[in-house]
């Protein structure tokens, strides 16, 4: 039984999934195994992992059903402590599970542990997470509360998680009926009802290039799916409601954006305006042209290394 069983979705990623694939096996921790679900890629995919002749790597192929049943398909083959998750376009630094171990021999009664990582807005811009709260200078956290350090950043992304292989089989794994959002779904009940050991080493990067599919309806309501799944939790606990908050924020300015203004207005009214700050509440109330113009403008900035944002 290997101490980590890293999953790796993989579909039509060809020209990223050797580099993947070696980041994990330049791992300075050793004591892992790799789980490849090829999930009906039709591009050259498989043939390049299948060019890996390495023991520790378990490949397996089904018909695309989509990344949570992807993921869930993986975590259902791993036999590993922990299960850590990959994308297959994206990589870890060297460090990235020595660091996970290093969390554990500090805190091994905890179940959920994450390294900080930095974030890639373009192809040459480089961003350090900005947390909302950390409870104390120590190298190595807990995170009693996910939602009051996740205000600015998330604290976890689907990169920089690992959890101990009880947590999933108790059911708190990808939800299948979430097109977009699958991640953040799982961060919210997993931090409603756990704990998270916070390594504030960067071991990963976390690519958030501004990708069209944000603008998709379909997504925005996936999301807004995400959200609104949480009630009576937002009521009894703390930071959730602001948490989930600004996530309506977002979701709303895309609405307005796109000119969905039924669904904009829908949203809007759930926020508590005392949860949004001063360039927030700005931007909720400015007309469709003012804002495409903002994003515009903010999208040309990133081209000269500026970044504007309305989370700090």
């Amino acid at each position: 039984m290997p101490l980590f069983s890293v999953v790796i979705p993989l579909y039509n990623k060809e020209k990223y999934i050797a580099a993947t694939i070696r980041s994990v096996l330049d791992q300075k921790e050793t004591d892992y195994e790799i789980i490849v679900v090829n999930d009906g890629s039709t591009d050259g995919s498989e043939d390049i992992v299948l060019e890996f002749k390495n023991p520790k790597i378990k490949y397996f192929k089904k018909n695309n059903t989509g990344v949570s049943d992807t993921r869930n398909f993986g975590i259902s083959k791993t036999t590993g402590t922990y299960v850590a998750f990959l994308d297959a376009d994206d990589y870890w630094f060297s460090n990235h599970l020595s660091e996970f171990k290093k969390s554990m021999s500090k805190h091994p009664d905890y179940l959920i542990f994450c390294n900080n990582y930095s974030v890639q807005l373009t192809s040459k811009k480089n961003i350090q997470t900005s947390f909302s709260y950390l409870p104390s200078n120590d190298q190595i956290v807990i995170i009693e509360n996910y939602f009051r350090s996740s205000l600015n950043h998330s604290i976890v992304n689907s990169n920089s998680i690992c959890i101990h292989a009880s947590v999933l089989k108790k059911g708190y794994i990808f939800d299948t009926n979430i097109n977009s959002g699958q991640d953040t779904d799982l961060w919210i009940r997993l931090g409603i009802d756990f704990p998270f050991v916070f390594n504030k080493t960067v071991t990963s990067i976390y690519y958030q290039f501004v990708a069209n599919s944000l603008s998709k309806t379909n997504v925005l309501d996936s999301r807004k799916k995400v959200i609104d799944k949480f009630p009576e939790q937002e009521k009894n606990t703390p930071y959730l409601k602001q948490f989930a908050d600004l996530n309506r924020f977002s979701i709303a300015i895309r609405y307005k954006m796109n000119g969905k203004k039924v669904a904009f207005r829908e949203l809007a009214d759930q926020i508590d305006m005392n949860n949004l700050n001063p360039k927030q509440q700005f931007l909720l109330k400015c007309p469709q042209k003012v804002l495409q113009t903002i994003f515009v403008l903010k999208n040309n900035l990133y081209k000269y290394n500026i970044r504007l944002s309305a989370f700090e």
